[in-house]
């Protein structure tokens, strides 16, 4: 899986659901600009419609961070 974004290209992605911790989202991105990693995991998403809203929210607030 190789999916790029204007800011980052998704390398890697696992989803999965675990009973006592929800939806989860486990994955590796690579800044385009700095070719910069990142591993970025959420557990605990309680709505299968929108599971990858507050992924993609994570995710822009560390391209910003770090």
């Amino acid at each position: 899986l190789k999916k790029t974004a204007k800011w980052y290209t998704v390398l890697e992605s696992k989803t999965g659901y675990l009973y006592e911790a929800g939806y989860n989202l486990a994955m590796v991105i690579k800044r385009n600009t700095d070719g910069k990693k990142f591993i970025i995991i959420t557990l605990g998403n309680p709505e299968y419609t929108n599971r990858y809203d507050e992924q993609e929210k994570l995710v822009q607030w560390v391209l910003k961070k770090f």
